[in-house]
């Protein structure tokens, strides 16, 4: 019910109220001078902006003046919004680049199983440049590790790490290299100071494979007697690369295939226009174990240059008469409408003679129709990824694999190139994409931790005695077991 209102509020205004009441709405700043506006360009500014306009003079001035205020706030915040979406910043600094090497069996006992003792112990200091262009290398720390359960390395470990028996036999126990580590990461100031001190905030270890922190240091840990487990600076957060790469690769054939969607839409030989794509130009993917047309191309001119000498053989085989060209076979030797399959995935279909005409006596007959059916093993096949540190350095076209693989200084080093790439196409999408999900997607799957180590201090082998450092295991010979103090022990388990 609309109030009643005296004969003053009822006149109009001036055009100068007017003015006064809209830049209330607009947000700006009101002049002394709204006192002037008249009670029905008040409401009329209300009704504009879709609120209640019932009321004195004074109630629909204070309404408009909280709207002004709700508008200010709204404009605060998208300035806040844009201004963190231009000046990026990532949400871990630091990532620091793990991948040790352990003692090993070249028997049935060569498994993650084994009570593996930590032999190298590299770690590869990611941290980013001013302004967030890059990750690069800041500092590295490596060390040997001397074993202490079997002291003696085998002759498989030594030749698959290239690791000699000196090498660890004057190198420092685990417990003695967990504390130069600490003092590692204490001078780059990464650890907060607590009785068991803990990685700081925004610092992220990054692994080929959860198994250095989830198993080997854990193993370590056991075997090295130490009370609590590994070091609480050992227990995450983890990025695996091996789970990260394979997400970031299909989230950019994504953007390819949105990108060739658009361009069909529009027309051809259009520029890309998907924003993610533009800037991942230079990153060419690999597709994975796919046939490429030029290959596909070869191994049909293989299946029609073998045609004749596959269906003699065939029919050999079969007992047939041996295929000669004459008026009921064509001059490649194939009978008529005969159906030839290739490892269940080729099939080949002889068109009838009809429409197999010769041109003359330099020129081939017509080329058979070719299909390629792709059978469950082969589909698995294509599917298939190679996770290996090689593999992902192909996935993402960084070249081959630098120094000796299974070296634990050199793998860490190529993981390190990896979690470099994947940084490498955050920053790309940060500055080329204008999606808001689509940059926050890509640095999410690419560089957040994707592993939980919370409970990784809890995991149990069977091999575990029953007080710390005792490792009850069958020696390769089946002769004898040994604890950690290398004494034999009559009990026996299965592992």
């Amino acid at each position: 019910m609309m109030h009643a209102l005296s004969g003053e509020e009822e006149k109009g205004g001036s055009s100068e109220g007017v003015a006064d009441s809209s830049s209330i709405i607009n947000g700006e700043q009101p002049s002394a001078t709204t006192s002037t506006s008249s009670v029905a360009d008040l409401r009329c500014a209300l009704a504009a902006q879709g609120l209640d306009s019932r009321g004195t003079k004074k109630t629909i001035k204070r309404r408009l003046q909280k709207q002004r205020a709700k508008q200010q706030r709204g404009t605060a915040v998208k300035a806040v919004v844009q201004e963190e979406e231009h000046n990026w910043r990532p949400k871990h600094d630091t990532y620091l680049v793990l991948d040790v090497e352990a003692t090993c069996e070249g028997s049935k006992n060569g498994s993650f199983d084994y009570p593996n003792e930590i032999i190298e112990m590299p770690v590869v200091l990611l941290q980013w440049t001013e302004g967030f262009e890059r990750l690069e290398v800041k500092d590295t720390f490596h060390t040997y590790v001397r074993p202490t359960w079997m002291p003696k390395l085998t002759t498989f470990c030594r030749q698959l790490t290239g690791i000699s028996q000196a090498q660890v036999d004057t190198a420092p126990e685990f417990p003695e290299v967990c504390e130069h580590l600490s003092g590692f990461l204490r001078t780059h100031g990464l650890l907060v100071e607590e009785e068991d001190p803990r990685l700081r905030k925004g610092v992220v270890w990054a692994t080929h494979g959860p198994y250095d922190l989830l198993h080997f240091v854990v193993k370590q840990a056991f075997i090295s007697k130490m009370r609590g487990g590994p070091p609480r600076f050992l227990r995450g957060p983890l990025l695996d690369i091996r789970k990260a790469v394979p997400k970031v690769v299909d989230f950019v054939k994504q953007g390819q295939s949105r990108n060739n969607e658009r361009i069909d839409e529009e027309g051809h030989g259009k520029e890309a226009s998907d924003p993610l794509v533009q800037r991942m130009d230079r990153l060419t993917i690999v597709e994975d174990a796919k046939i490429t047309h030029k290959e596909e191309s070869s191994r049909l001119s293989w299946v029609t240059s073998s045609i004749g000498q596959l269906a003699s053989s065939l029919g050999s085989f079969l007992g047939s008469p041996e295929a000669t060209p004459t008026e009921e076979t064509s001059q490649n030797g194939v009978t008529p409408d005969a159906e030839v399959t290739l490892d269940k995935q080729i099939t080949v279909r002889e068109p009838p003679a009809g429409d197999n005409e010769v041109a003359g006596d330099n020129e081939t007959a017509s080329l058979p129709d070719v299909t390629v059916v792709e059978t469950k093993y082969a589909k698995k096949k294509r599917e298939w990824r190679d996770r290996t540190i090689e593999g992902l350095l192909a996935q993402l076209s960084l070249g081959p694999f630098e120094g000796r693989q299974h070296c634990g200084l050199d793998d860490t080093r190529n993981v390190a190139r990896i979690v470099c790439a994947l940084a490498q196409i955050v920053v790309d999408t940060q500055k080329g994409c204008d999606e808001t999900s689509t940059k926050r997607e890509v640095a999410i799957i690419a560089l957040n931790p994707n592993t939980s180590c919370s409970k990784a201090g809890e995991r149990r082998w069977e091999w575990m005695g029953s007080k710390l450092g005792k490792v009850i295991w069958a020696a390769q010979d089946g002769a004898s077991e040994v604890d950690a103090e290398g004494t034999e022990v009559a009990e026996k388990i299965n592992v």
